[in-house]
């Protein structure tokens, strides 16, 4: 009973919502896989599926793994993607990329080759394209933001106007659906949930639905970006520095540019 575990960090989980029986899922549907890395500890890589509508999306299958070296479990990854899409499976882009743990892209000690390297490798094709490059299925590494993460996590539960959430697992994916509902709350930041419990598959997931689905941020364009003349570009630059200095003295107080003196 789920609900009765106390300090549930996903307490909207409804096991008759959020999980449902496999289904076929045909060429239309958009794939995208989603890696949380261990080797001690569990190295959960997740299949989601769009469908062309977007009206939800699924989780159609898990690996889960220990003591795994990331070659072996890049190849054995390869070897599932081959059985679910064909061998052809990236010459056709049948899966749009890989969001992984970002920890993976990180070179240790004198070695530079990294984790990430050996998933790119073992999801490149082996044969090269007419213009001798090889296609390989993009690795990229995932936001770590874990209280952002887990609000954009949250919104994929929620229950949409149709009455069905937004994410649903299959039901084969047994280690999410059994690990997800009992994260609890952090006792000393209680917006974040206790990393002691088992996270794998709810980081792999985080990791997809912030890279898919959240809001990206914006970087705001200078006004004096545009100006062609470099006399006029650095006085209004220097006039935007002085007015965030007097502001930032006057705090609260917003002063009109005109007002400020060079």
């Amino acid at each position: 009973d789920f609900a009765a575990l106390s300090g549930q960090y996903f307490d909207m989980w409804m096991d008759d919502l959020h999980t449902v029986q496999p289904f076929e899922i045909t060429s239309e549907w958009q794939v995208y896989m989603a890696l949380d890395w261990g080797y001690d500890n569990e190295l959960v890589c997740h299949w989601w599926a769009i469908p062309p509508s977007g009206a939800h999306i699924y989780c159609i299958r898990e690996y889960v793994e220990t003591h795994k070296l990331s070659p072996v479990a890049g190849a054995e990854i390869n070897a599932i993607n081959e059985s679910m899409f064909g061998l052809n499976y990236i010459r056709d882009n049948r899966i749009k990329y890989m969001v992984a743990d970002p920890s993976i892209f990180a070179a240790g000690g004198q070695v530079a080759k990294t984790i990430a390297d050996d998933f790119i490798q073992a999801l490149t094709a082996k044969e090269a394209d007419s213009e001798g490059r090889k296609r390989r299925v993009m690795v990229v590494p995932g936001d770590n933001s874990r209280v952002h993460g887990w609000s954009v996590f949250r919104n994929m539960l929620a229950i949409q106007p149709d009455g069905l959430p937004f994410a649903m697992w299959f039901k084969t994916c047994k280690y999410a659906i059994e690990t997800i509902p009992t994260l609890i709350h952090d006792d000393h930041k209680i917006e974040d949930l206790d990393t002691d419990g088992a996270d794998h598959a709810a980081d792999a997931d985080r990791y997809f639905f912030v890279e898919r689905f959240a809001p990206k941020k914006i970087e705001e364009k200078k006004p004096w970006v545009d100006l062609k003349d470099y006399v006029s570009r650095m006085t209004w630059e220097d006039l935007a520095k002085e007015r965030e200095r007097v502001y930032g003295r006057n705090r609260g107080v917003d002063l009109p540019v005109a007002q400020i003196g060079v």
